[in-house]
């Protein structure tokens, strides 16, 4: 009961905590997407959001930010719009064929179901956060999606789909 009531005072402190950052985190998207309109083709380099983005960081913010908190906006301003609009169609199109191998296979359908709702869940959160260039994470996710892509095409050799 005890750990329930600090850990639930720790929560309400980090959700007051969370409205503020959020404030913070919109006035950075609008920062990024400014320092990408100047240099929108190119980006600044490759891993290169920390070094880069000081160039365009106001002396009023008191935070620094290492990572956009936007995986999309942060590897348009690293690489460049058009770089990150192919990374964004090669994604869309690993989508479609997850999800045509969830409709048309009618043997372990599952693989490219878990496979898109995981593309779905982590291409959503990365609006939010950057939790993709956590290695744990996208080693996982790589996992999954190479098992789920695998699975997608049709079952022609299997003897059971048969």
């Amino acid at each position: 009961m005890i750990a329930w009531v600090s850990g639930s005072a720790a929560l309400m402190h980090r959700m007051n905590f969370a409205d503020s950052a959020m404030l913070g985190r919109t006035t950075l998207y609008e920062l990024v997407r400014d320092a990408i309109l100047k240099n929108p083709w190119l980006g600044y380099g490759s891993g290169a959001f920390e070094e880069g983005f000081r160039l365009f960081y106001p002396e009023s913010l008191r935070a620094v930010y290492d990572k956009a908190h936007n995986t999309y906006l942060e590897t348009a301003f690293e690489r460049g719009v058009i770089a990150a609009g192919c990374s964004v169609l090669l994604m869309l199109a690993l989508a479609f064929h997850l999800l045509r191998g969830v409709v048309k296979r009618r043997y372990r359908w599952w693989y490219p179901a878990i496979g898109f709702s995981a593309l779905m869940l982590v291409g959503f959160h990365s609006l939010f956060d950057f939790s993709v260039q956590i290695p744990a994470i996208a080693i996982t996710f790589s996992a999954i999606i190479g098992m789920a892509a695998a699975q997608s095409g049709p079952a022609r050799d299997c003897v059971a789909a048969r």
